[in-house]
């Protein structure tokens, strides 16, 4: 049992056979002890140690060509993290999840995870009124944005869903910003303290909420319930679910860029950028070779 113990130990703080090859394991042994340690994990009820081998084993059957036995685990990764209400980490998990999916062709599938994973985003971030956190959270769980705007621009050739994944990666810290929202939130006094605990439940309810209808229902909700959050709250939002920001469709932008201007957007991932091109009357994705990556900007 101490070398089981040893091993769930040693695989604690790395979960993919990548950070185990970096301590001087090959993939063979990685895998070895990943599979032992979430057999070990599961048996004894190690839930979390049981979620994060996994995790890292179904990364590493996925990288090297082991597709259904890396859905499997990953399947399992994601229900774990629903059982444990990890808030912070089933996007992370749902991601994977969706990856595999989409290397396997279920494409319509991989796109429901990567919108279940940004909805939980977005509900996390609605009583985080620092910007800076907020912008912190946003680049910890950028592969999950990356991940989905690469599923529309390859998978589907669609630069408004594309569009739609850039948007709401930025669009809440950017509306709060030109909302000129205090950094602080209210608390303190009864009500706020009720709010927080309904928001709580709702964030909690939507780890669970499969429906895309449902999460946006949630998400109505839960930017209700902030406004008691906010210093100098909004009267009139409280009883509206109206108020919530969302990305406005392409469609609608493009009414406002005028015939003579281009508006680029750029995505810039570890391996492979895009830049969505769109102008009043079409749009399209680049795919843009290594080393021409640019910033995102509008020109004539």
């Amino acid at each position: 049992m101490l070398v089981r113990m040893r091993t769930i130990w040693r695989c604690r703080s790395c979960w993919s056979s990548r950070e185990l090859r970096l301590q001087g394991y090959d993939r063979t042994k990685a895998i070895q002890y990943l599979v032992e340690a979430t057999n070990v994990s599961q048996s004894k009820g190690f839930h979390h140690v049981f979620a994060w081998s996994s995790f890292g084993l179904a990364k590493t059957y996925r990288d090297s060509g082991n597709l259904d036995g890396a859905e499997l685990l990953s399947s399992r990764t994601v229900a774990a993290m629903r059982d444990l209400e990890d808030r912070y980490h089933l996007p992370e998990h749902l991601a994977l999840f969706a990856d595999l999916l989409a290397r396997k062709g279920q494409f319509e599938r991989a796109d429901e995870l990567c919108s279940e994973a940004a909805d939980v985003i977005d509900g996390l971030l609605v009583n985080v009124n620092q910007r800076q956190l907020k912008g912190s959270l946003i680049a910890t769980v950028s592969e999950v944005y990356l991940g989905h705007f690469e599923l529309a621009a390859t998978k589907f050739s669609s630069p408004a869903r594309a569009y739609q994944v850039i948007e709401q990666a930025r669009g809440r810290s950017l509306a709060d910003t030109l909302r000129g929202e205090s950094e602080s939130l209210a608390a303190g006094n009864e009500t706020s303290l009720d709010a927080q605990r309904e928001i709580n439940r709702i964030q909690l309810a939507l780890l669970h909420e499969t429906n895309r209808e449902g999460r946006q229902s949630l998400l109505d909700e839960l930017f209700r319930v902030e406004q008691f959050l906010a210093p100098g709250r909004n009267i009139a939002l409280l009883n509206s679910a109206s108020g919530r920001l969302k990305p406005i469709p392409l469609a609608t932008l493009q009414e406002s860029i005028g015939r003579n201007e281009v508006l680029l957007e750029y995505v810039l991932g570890e391996t492979q950028s895009y830049c969505v091109r769109i102008t009043r009357r079409a749009s399209s994705i680049v795919v843009l070779p290594r080393g021409q990556e640019g910033h995102r900007g509008s020109g004539g």
